[in-house]
């Protein structure tokens, strides 16, 4: 468990939670069904979404319409044209690779992610994280080192 976020909803709990930084701004979004609904209503299944999202093949607008939606109802929301310009200046391939594993947490179940997050050393909002569900391995020389 990690240290609740101002605003935090009373939740210390990583397995509810996402973090995104949008637009210079830190948003904590809920891991809620009404989400996950809003979501695949516009995209589809979320898993094949994330591998979209992996493989960089969805369009800006794409970006920017997921990006609305997970900020649904946040306070401070950035407007669809901030969010946009955001969307460009970071890259959509940034922005595309960095939203697929949060595409994959809104699905893979709360006991997977208590899991996860137990195994996975506290970080701070912020930092970099390197590793995640994508991270390719490195390809076997047949050596041993």
């Amino acid at each position: 468990m990690r240290d609740a976020l101002p605003g935090d909803p009373a939740s210390d709990d990583l397995a509810y939670e996402i973090t995104l930084d949008v637009a210079g701004r830190t948003f904590l979004v809920r891991r809620e069904f009404g989400l996950v609904r809003k979501i695949e209503a516009r995209f589809g299944a979320l898993d094949p979404l994330a591998r979209r999202l992996e493989l960089a093949a969805v369009t800006q607008i794409d970006l920017v319409d997921l990006v609305g939606l997970l900020l649904d109802g946040q306070s401070g929301k950035p407007s669809r044209g901030d969010i946009a310009a955001w969307v460009f200046d970071a890259g959509s391939h940034k922005v595309s690779k960095s939203l697929a594993p949060e595409m994959l947490h809104l699905v893979m179940g709360n006991d997977l992610l208590r899991a996860m997050a137990a195994r996975r050393p506290r970080r701070d909002v912020g930092e970099d994280e390197t590793g995640g569900p994508f991270v390719p391995a490195a390809a076997s020389t047949g050596r041993t080192s």
